[in-house]
């Protein structure tokens, strides 16, 4: 796989991230110094392998981090919502924060190994990249999840209050209806950061089938995670 940036002055190959070339010293394209995060938000919509490009440019990846923290209520909320519908651990409503510390501490070691993996996986590949770079555009491939969790979980809560979470009735028998629209919802935000993580990682490999099995990969660990991620009980 090929993912280098060809140098105009020298004609020397360069690795995707780089903004000067590192034969001639030459600038390989413009800079970008923060990551403007509305901006950013708004261009996933519309050009999401310029933006995850922009992204890997962009010299301090700000906002990553509480990205990441704000992933892992979302996180939180999901598992216990799964673990409820599952029959999985009824008990683990008891013990909110304890099991929030817990999500919240698997989704960030759970990211960071699997930005590492990558990040080796794509040089056996022969694609040079960066492990801060691979962190920041898989938690960006979230955003549809954490937008979800910003705009509906308080519709949600509103609609079903804490049967939506606790599922002693389901929700599904208190508003039918308002419930399957919700869970629609909530599906195509899914499959929305599922296509997102194929395309970010499209960007840096240009490989179809590679970036659809990387996607896959990274969305069926989240889920499985937030399904059978064992929960304090008491």
């Amino acid at each position: 796989m090929n993912n280098s940036i060809r140098c105009n002055n020298c004609k020397s190959e360069n690795p995707f991230y780089s903004l000067n070339c590192e034969n001639c010293k030459a600038y390989l394209r413009a800079r970008i110094v923060n990551i403007d995060l509305w901006k950013f938000i708004g261009r996933l919509i519309e050009s999401p392998i310029k933006t995850f490009a922009n992204i890997i440019h962009a010299e301090h990846k700000n906002f990553v981090i509480i990205l990441a923290l704000l992933f892992g209520i979302k996180y939180f909320l999901n598992s216990l919502i799964f673990s409820q519908a599952f029959n999985l651990n009824i008990y683990s409503i008891n013990n909110l924060l304890s099991n929030f510390l817990l999500c919240e501490g698997y989704f960030l070691i759970f990211i960071s190994i699997f930005a590492f993996i990558i990040t080796q996986f794509n040089k056996i590949m022969g694609i040079r990249n960066r492990f801060r770079d691979n962190f920041s555009i898989y938690i960006f491939s979230l955003i549809p999840l954490i937008l979800a969790m910003v705009f509906l979980a308080p519709v949600e809560y509103a609609l079903f209050g804490k049967h939506w979470f606790y599922f002693n009735p389901p929700p599904f028998l208190i508003k039918p209806t308002a419930a399957w629209i919700i869970l629609s919802i909530e599906g195509l935000m899914i499959l929305w950061s599922f296509v997102l993580a194929i395309l970010a990682t499209y960007t840096q490999s240009k490989n179809v089938i590679y970036s659809i099995i990387i996607g896959v990969l990274y969305t069926l660990l989240l889920i499985g995670g937030m399904i059978f991620l064992p929960l304090f009980p008491f």
